[in-house]
């Protein structure tokens, strides 16, 4: 019995390991469609039209395009993927009759038979959309169109800044005219897609239009475009796409009621009010975890500050001076303060007093590594520091006229299209700022600070150059920024 016993579980062990594994397709095997049409070529990452992409959004899945050369009439096939070596281990086949433009059921098996059977015509394109559900029965999708299938090269939406009174009209590029069987939409929602809608897009040649009705104020609206052989797609949406854009997997959005921009703790790692520390001056520096390099994001214990100066007698930047507190250390001092979720603050009466620089010295800058009061490897602490990595620092200013652009930083260039960004400019001993975006002027302020909805929408991808000048009765100070304007979005093949 006690043999019999171990047979039973060593079989029950075996069959738990041989069985699929996977709630999807295991990437590296990839997932192939041999037939009459590749006289059934069939080797693990073979590349061609024949060896489909995973899409790696929304619902999980894999796709290919593929002109047909050959003589119309039945084509038969299989969906199949390798298991342990052997590129025919895993196969989904037994529709003699897969339909077009329509689901088709597929039936796994090791082997599955008999092959499947699919009616096409020379000449024409095809869009294979296979649902990835993993190792069990599936279905698949043919699409068939006269022409290549377009892609949508480029979104903008009018207007930028959105008002409860607004339609919102998106325009899209594409590649091409469509095919006749060719239909594009705007998926979108104002729920988090719990739910969505559809608009057709209208006005078609390379160009067309889709309009989001209004809605109300604190509404959220998300949207991504995309095409389709379907003339109204409501169900299973994905499979039945052929091209999509959805802003590189962010989607398209606005918040209704939002005409202006915000500045504050919430757009930078490190702030400080005032904008400009200077001496004998009370400072409150604020940290954003949520941004840098995240370190500490969502951390739920206390943070403390490593924390020194950069004087003039410092050799560089790694060279602090008057460092508070050994690393590791916890001290009243130094702790900061949770203002909200990702959020502290760290309050200094007298920059120089707190740091007991002498007299003597020139303090050009505050020095900071974020950290986790307690280790959480070994005697490794979380730390908050830039997106490189590289430490955190707050200059000290004279009292004179100083401008400088708060956001967007030199640390984060990148610009999305679509996006509106914050601008952000403090000024000290000013009577005007001034923004310009190259040489363009924006605007002028008769303020201390600014913040300006800068609409990226319909911007050429490239370089440009956010400046800020500050005039006062000393002259005037300068302050520059590049951003990085993003080309057309990842389209999904």
């Amino acid at each position: 019995m006690k043999a019999a016993g171990m047979k039973w579980i060593f079989l029950l062990v075996l069959s738990a390991w041989l069985g699929p594994a996977f709630t999807q397709i295991y990437e590296p095997d990839g997932l192939r469609m041999p037939g009459d049409w590749n006289s059934w070529t069939n080797t693990t990452a073979m590349g061609g039209d024949f060896d489909l992409q995973k899409i790696q959004s929304g619902t999980p899945r894999w796709q290919t395009i593929f002109h047909y050369t050959g003589a119309s009439g039945s084509q038969a096939f299989k969906f199949v993927s390798t298991s342990f070596g052997d590129p025919w281990g895993n196969q989904w086949a037994g529709n003699t009759g897969v339909a077009i433009n329509a689901l088709s059921n597929m039936t796994y098996g090791t082997p599955s038979n008999p092959n499947n059977q699919v009616n096409v015509t020379a000449g024409k394109w095809y869009t294979v959309v296979f649902e990835d559900q993993g190792y069990v029965n599936t279905k698949a999708v043919f699409m068939e169109t006269t022409n290549q299938p377009v892609t949508i090269t480029s979104v903008s939406q009018q207007p930028a800044l959105v008002t409860s009174q607004d339609p919102v009209e998106v325009t899209i590029q594409i590649s091409a005219a469509p095919s006749p069987e060719e239909h594009l939409f705007l998926c979108y929602t104002t729920n988090g897609w719990s739910n969505s809608s559809l608009v057709n897009v209208s006005g078609m040649f390379t160009s067309g239009t889709a309009t989001i009705p209004p809605q109300p104020d604190n509404t959220t609206v998300e949207y991504y475009l995309f095409s389709s052989t379907l003339a109204s797609p409501l169900t299973d949406r994905d499979l039945f796409t052929i091209h999509l854009n959805n802003n590189d997997g962010a989607n398209y959005s606005y918040v209704v009621g939002t005409t202006t921009v915000t500045c504050g703790q919430s757009v930078s790692l490190l702030s400080t009010d005032p904008a400009f520390p200077q001496e004998g001056v009370p400072v409150t520096l604020y940290f954003n975890a949520a941004l840098g390099n995240g370190g500490l994001f969502n951390y739920t214990g206390d943070v403390y500050a490593h924390t020194g100066v950069i004087t003039n007698l410092s050799t560089g930047p790694s060279d602090w001076k008057y460092v508070k507190t050994n690393w590791g250390q916890n001290s009243p001092e130094t702790k900061l303060t949770r203002v909200s979720e990702n959020v502290y603050s760290v309050a200094i009466a007298d920059i120089r007093q707190y740091y007991g620089v002498p007299a003597s010295e020139q303090i050009l800058k505050m020095a900071f590594v974020f950290r986790s009061d307690v280790p959480v490897t070994g005697t490794s602490y979380l730390e908050g520091k830039n997106a490189d990595g590289s430490d955190i620092f707050a200059d000290v200013y004279a009292p004179a006229l100083h401008v400088k652009i708060m956001n967007p930083t030199s640390r984060d260039p990148l610009a999305s299209p679509g996006q509106v960004m914050a601008v952000c400019v403090e000024a000290l001993q000013n009577q005007t700022i001034s923004l310009y975006l190259d040489q363009t002027l924006l605007t002028t302020e008769t303020a201390t600070s600014l913040a300006y909805p800068l609409v990226l929408q319909g911007m050429s991808p490239g370089t440009y150059w956010i400046k800020a000048v500050a005039t006062g009765n000393s002259g005037q100070a300068r302050d520059s920024v590049s951003i990085y304007l993003r080309g057309p979005v990842m389209v999904e093949e």
